[in-house]
């Protein structure tokens, strides 16, 4: 739901189209990128996720953020203050509705008395936060996330994110770490960048189009990139 003036930009709605692609493929995992979790209920996002974790058998992963825009908050009802706290609640409670039949919760944006998602054997869906690379931020990363996706270029932000990890008493290496790649046809200089990422802690690259490329042309580029890169790292 982007913000005046760009009017030209449409943006699928994330979990009805994993939803479509889900039931048109068989192996495709799918992480959304992102879901802005503080403008959304809590328990309608535990729900609709569980569904598309058990339809999809596991494929699914869910991609949060906080976002800065205040006419999205606005429009679907909900206040951008304190999203920060906000999100890191919403986390708690959705995990404990993913894992227990029943949940009791009293808390600063939540109450729930005995309620539950009425499921059971929900596969495990990881939470990924996508997020600029502050200390408040990286922080929350290191204590809740189990992926994270920035909005630059990781590689710099790794070590303090990586130390963090540590004094929350996690693995950093437990972390999934996601950076975009931008296909083109130096397939040499992709795979110098994709190792770079890969030596720094990077987990997943992201192969994204040129901004300025035609969509099959771009398509015909992505896969080209992403079959040198998997030769390249086996």
């Amino acid at each position: 739901m982007p913000a005046a003036p760009a009017s030209h930009l449409h943006l699928f709605d994330l979990l009805l189209i994993v939803a479509y692609l889900a039931g048109i493929t068989k192996r495709i995992q799918f992480v959304t990128g992102i879901l802005i979790l503080p403008a959304w209920p809590t328990p309608l996002v535990a729900k609709q996720s569980a569904e598309l974790a058990i339809v999809s058998r596991g494929r699914f992963e869910l991609g949060v953020g906080i976002s800065w825009n205040a006419a999205e908050y606005r429009a679907l009802g909900q206040n951008i203050q304190g999203r920060g706290t906000r999100i890191e609640e919403q986390i708690a409670v959705l995990r404990l509705l993913w894992s227990q039949p029943f949940v009791t919760f009293e808390g600063r944006y939540h109450t729930l008395d005995r309620l539950g998602l009425n499921r059971t054997a929900i596969p495990p869906i990881p939470l990924w936060m996508g997020t600029e690379s502050g200390e408040v931020a990286l922080r929350r990363v290191a204590r809740l996330a189990d992926g994270w996706m920035p909005l630059g270029d990781p590689v710099p932000d790794l070590p303090r994110l990586q130390q963090y990890l540590r004094e929350a008493g996690r693995d950093p290496s437990q972390l999934k770490v996601r950076a975009a790649l931008v296909a083109g046809d130096d397939m040499k200089g992709a795979i110098e960048r994709g190792r770079k990422l890969v030596t720094a802690g990077v987990t997943h690259i992201n192969v994204i189009a040129p901004p300025d490329a035609d969509q099959q042309a771009a398509l015909r580029t992505i896969v080209a990139t992403r079959k040198a890169l998997a030769e390249s790292f086996g």
